[in-house]
């Protein structure tokens, strides 16, 4: 038997699905970060320091805005972030399907904006569901650590790396004085190293740091792009999530008009396009998989 309770619940929980989408796919293309704004959540060591961020408080923003829920942060690893989000409206829409991870369109929300917006691909996996019993959805993102080393470090990273392969034994001190730095941004840099498995807990440089190192060594440092983040336009991403989320209600109400009695052809073909779109990573993916049909026919 379906999760769907109803035909009549199967085409709101499809409307329900094409506004979440829209508004998500709305404001991913007006979201771009800066590099040194994505650098301030990349090397916060705590959740606490990821709370405070600007990065992070609009990434809260953007899941009021779209109604996704209520963002919070429950742990930071090496490029890796567990996010929890209460008040998620996405499983509701299957209410009956307990036991199962419902929230595909979060979980693709979070790898989006990863790679659209911060320039970073990463995997977002669901690990906890609130159709699963538990009292808010979980949601695990890996970043790709080339990519965030990239943003993350910067040439005073590469200089104190090859000071630490040069000599090992050089403490904060002697680097502070070579490089002409404060020693507590020695100290913190060396820390952030540390951490992201450049240097290891006696501060000598890894593998993975040699290997980083050569690699800069032979890969010319672009300028950082300086751009506004997208939080100093909040207003306009607002008016954008509502303008596309009204096309697409507008769309579904015509839909509804010019459609008011179905015969059980039609309303069989929409309750297979609802079943399917739960096989679909995307309502566009859906779409293209319908047109494709269609063209065959």
């Amino acid at each position: 038997m379906s999760p769907y309770r109803s035909f009549a619940h199967r085409m709101a929980a499809l409307d329900h699905m094409t506004k979440l989408e829209t508004g998500i796919n709305t404001v991913i293309k007006m979201s771009r970060v800066p590099p040194k704004e994505t650098k301030k959540m990349l090397t916060a060591s705590d959740e606490e320091q990821v709370r405070n961020t600007p990065l992070f408080q609009f990434m809260q923003f953007i899941f009021r805005e779209t109604d996704l829920g209520e963002l919070d942060i429950e742990k930071v690893g090496d490029f890796s972030y567990l996010f929890s989000v209460k008040d998620s409206p996405v499983p509701g829409l299957i209410p009956d399907a307990k036991g199962k991870k419902t929230c595909y369109i979060t979980a693709d929300m979070f790898s989006s904006f990863f790679s659209d917006d911060l320039g970073i691909s990463a995997n977002s996996e669901e690990i906890r569901c609130v159709s699963e019993g538990y009292e808010q959805c979980e949601f695990l993102v890996k970043a790709n650590p080339l990519q965030a080393y990239q943003i993350a470090l910067d040439e005073y990273d590469r200089k104190i790396i090859g000071l630490k392969i040069d000599d090992a034994g050089m403490d904060i001190l002697e680097i502070s004085a070579r490089l002409h730095m404060n020693e507590d941004e020695v100290a913190y840099r060396m820390d952030v190293l540390q951490r992201y498995g450049i240097l290891d807990e006696d501060m000598k440089a890894t593998e993975i740091g040699n290997t980083y190192y050569k690699y800069r060594l032979n890969t010319p440092i672009k300028d950082e792009d300086d751009f506004d983040p997208p939080w100093t336009m909040m207003r306009e991403i607002s008016s954008a999530i509502a303008a596309a989320r009204s096309f697409a209600e507008a769309m579904s109400e015509q839909f509804n008009q010019e459609k008011k009695v179905l015969t059980p052809e039609e309303e069989e073909k929409i309750v297979n396009l609802v079943e399917e779109s739960k096989k679909s990573r995307s309502f566009a993916e859906l779409l293209a998989k319908q047109m494709k049909e269609g063209k065959e026919e």
